[in-house]
Order: structure tokens, then C-alpha cells, then sequence
């Protein structure tokens, strides 16, 4: 059962290091675009629930849940560490194009998890 317990908190630990960014907290009420009801507000974005909005010029994607929480979707979701070199980022494209072509790979001291 400890061995259970332990490998348990190991995946959680990992998962929660992985996560995509996520705003809590963001209802609202009112009418957007002559739609009314319960929405998810943030950075005057406003979405319904369980749609998403892809914020061309900001590249990202951001998704309200049922619970009123924003999972936000952005381009380092693809290089969580930082290790590799980008290219031709454009943010008048829509997420994910917006983020750009992978390049090779930082000089540096990097886990290698390929």
C-alpha cells in the first residue's frame, strides 16, 4: 500500500508540473454579442461554456469549462523547458500556427526526454 501511495504522488506530481495554465474563479453574467447567460471573463475575453475563443494576436487558445474555469492553451505548451530555438512566430495566425516552426535544440544542459 505504501508503494501505491508513493507511485500515486509521483503522478501527481509529474501531472501538476505538466499542467496547462488554468484561471479559476472567472464567471460572469451578462449578454455578449446579444447572447445572455453565465460566461468566463478574463482579459476582457469572454467565452461560454465549454466553447472556446482562439485570440488571434495573443496566440493563444482559451476554453471555459462547465465550472467556470479557463484552461489556456499557449505555445511553450510545445517546449515546456525552453530548449529549443523558434522561428517564424505569427501572431496574426490563429493557436497553434501562430507559434512557429521548432528549431534545433539550445546549447545547454537539457534532460533529454525523446
Amino acid at each position: 500500500m505504501k508503494v501505491f501511495m508513493f507511485l500515486l504522488f509521483v503522478v501527481i506530481i509529474q501531472i501538476s508540473g505538466f499542467s496547462i495554465p488554468t484561471i479559476h474563479d472567472t464567471k460572469e453574467t451578462g449578454c455578449v454579442n446579444g447572447r445572455c447567460g453565465d460566461y468566463c471573463v478574463f482579459d476582457d475575453a469572454k467565452v461560454f461554456p465549454g466553447e472556446e475563443l482562439n485570440q488571434i494576436g495573443l496566440c493563444r487558445k482559451l476554453y471555459c469549462h462547465t465550472d467556470f474555469t479557463i484552461l489556456m492553451s499557449v505555445c511553450s505548451e510545445f517546449d515546456m523547458y525552453d530548449e529549443y530555438d523558434w522561428s517564424e512566430q505569427d501572431n496574426s495566425k490563429p493557436f497553434p500556427k501562430c507559434c512557429g516552426t521548432k528549431g534545433a535544440k539550445k546549447p545547454g544542459n537539457y534532460s533529454d526526454f525523446e
